[in-house]
C-alpha cells in the first residue's frame, strides 16, 4: 500500500507544516507580547523614576526653603539681640556720663517734657547727690513762663533721669521708661545705621 503510505506521509507532512506554522505564529505572538510587556515595563520604570525625581525635588525644595527660613530667622534673632545690646549700652553710657554732660542731657529732656505750669522735678538719690549747684535756677531760666520747676527733696526709686510732678500728674522721664517708650523708633534707627536699610 504504497499509496496509503504516501497519503499518511502527506498528512503527516501537512500536519508537521501546520504545527510548525502554528508554533512560529505562537512564537511570533509570544515575542510581540514579550516586547510589548518589556516596553510597558520600561515606560512604567521611567514613570516611577520621574515620579521619584519629582518627589525628591519637591522634598529638596521644601528642605531648602525650610533651611533658608531658619537661616533668616537666626540672622534676625542675632540682629535683634545686637540691637538690644546697643540700646542697653547707650542707656548705660548716659548713666555713666560725667556730671556736666549728664545734666546737659537731663536739661534737654526737661525742656522737652516740662508742662507749662509750676511743678516739682524729682531725681534718684545718686543724682540728687551730684546735682549741680544752682540747677533749679538754670531750669527756671530755660523754661518759658508759666513753667517753673523746684527740685524735690525726696529721692525717687529710679536709675537715671527724673520724674516731673504736677500735683497728681506725674511725667516719668527716667531713662529706662524713655528708652522703652521710644524703643521701636530707636530700634529702627540703630537698624538703619548698622545695616544701611
Amino acid at each position: 500500500m504504497p499509496g496509503l503510505d504516501f497519503i499518511v506521509q502527506k498528512i503527516l507532512d501537512d500536519a508537521q507544516k501546520h504545527a510548525s506554522s502554528i508554533l512560529e505564529e505562537g512564537q511570533s505572538q509570544a515575542a510581540q507580547i514579550e516586547e510589548a510587556a518589556r516596553k510597558e515595563a520600561e515606560q512604567q520604570s521611567i514613570a516611577i523614576v520621574e515620579q521619584a525625581n519629582a518627589n525628591a525635588e519637591r522634598v529638596m525644595g521644601k528642605a531648602r526653603s525650610s533651611s533658608e527660613m531658619e537661616v533668616r530667622k537666626r540672622k534676625l534673632g542675632k540682629k535683634n539681640t545686637l540691637i538690644e545690646e546697643i540700646l542697653q549700652m547707650a542707656q548705660t553710657q548716659i548713666l555713666e556720663l560725667q556730671t556736666v554732660e549728664y545734666f546737659e542731657v537731663v536739661t534737654t529732656l526737661v525742656q522737652k517734657f516740662a508742662l507749662p505750669k509750676p511743678g516739682v522735678i524729682r531725681f534718684s538719690e545718686m543724682d540728687l547727690a551730684r546735682l549741680p549747684q544752682g540747677y533749679a535756677d538754670t531750669l527756671c531760666r530755660l523754661l518759658p513762663p508759666p513753667a517753673a520747676l523746684t527740685i524735690g527733696a525726696e529721692a525717687v526709686p529710679i536709675q537715671g533721669g527724673f520724674v516731673l510732678q504736677y500735683g497728681e500728674i506725674e511725667v516719668n522721664c527716667n531713662f529706662a521708661a524713655l528708652f522703652e517708650a521710644e524703643k521701636e523708633q530707636l530700634r529702627d534707627r540703630v537698624n538703619a545705621v548698622l545695616w544701611q536699610t
